[in-house]
């Protein structure tokens, strides 16, 4: 559980070593986890930890905002951009995410920028130079489970288009398990999930993510724009029967 309030890796309560490549690395086994993490000037922060299994992106220094949800554009000093979305949490500086794909985005390291999307009600913008070595996010998406590439990284995310999350269930043998969570990725074909597959499943359970991803085909989801919608990604958590994004 992010132990919110902190910054970099001591948000993960960890003490931390500095990394050859200008990361923070820390772990401590007995809680099962591993942290990467680097700090900059004015309070601004940028760490990613992986506990039991679980990814989360903690981005700290942003201006408080009164929502729930915070969306920034992330470009890279190479010019390529992607929406990302955050948690933001009361009385903390910090925004929390668990998108995996906005980690991989930014292991090229480099100047950074974080950008409120259109239409954000209150603008911020803030860029960090970010260690050009990815071997300590690599060890964190390692422990994670998580692959250091994935083809399907390239593509836009439907989510601002989504007008509801696609509500699926698990599907498959799950007893022995207190509680299962499978990472499903889908394809929008005709306003239709297609091409579904499961990234990720904590604990591991591959049958549970091949058949939760084999029954998600064919849901029809609700999108502002089904032209625009066509092609993108969607991506979908969903823990023991219900969905949560």
């Amino acid at each position: 559980m992010l132990e919110l309030g902190l910054v970099a890796t001591a948000a993960f309560g960890l003490t931390a070593a500095q990394a050859d490549d200008g990361w923070d690395v820390a772990a401590d086994p007995a809680r099962n986890l591993v942290a990467a993490g680097a700090q900059f000037g004015g309070g601004v922060s940028f760490a990613v930890q992986c506990q039991a299994g679980q990814l989360t992106v903690a981005l700290g220094g942003m201006p408080a905002a009164d929502t729930t949800i915070r969306r920034f554009d992330v470009t890279r000093g190479d010019g390529a951009s992607r929406l990302t979305w955050w948690n933001t949490h009361s009385g903390s500086p910090i925004l929390t995410s668990t998108d995996v794909r906005a980690v991989r985005f930014l292991r090229a390291g480099g100047p950074v920028t974080f950008a409120s999307a259109a239409g954000e009600a209150r603008p911020s913008r803030m860029q960090v130079e970010l260690p050009t070595n990815p071997a300590g996010l690599d060890q964190v998406l390692t422990a994670c489970g998580q692959p250091l590439e994935d083809p399907r990284d390239v593509l836009v995310d439907v989510g601002d288009l989504l007008l509801e999350g696609p509500r699926l269930e698990i599907h498959g043998d799950i007893s022995g398990h207190a509680q299962v969570r499978v990472e499903v990725s889908c394809i929008i074909r005709d306003s239709k999930l297609a091409d579904c597959q499961s990234d990720h499943e904590t604990p591991a359970a591959p049958t549970v993510g091949r058949e939760t991803a084999r029954h998600a085909n064919g849901y029809r989801v609700k999108v502002s724009d089904p032209v625009a919608a066509e092609g993108r990604i969607v991506e979908v958590v969903i823990t023991s029967a219900r969905v949560r994004r």
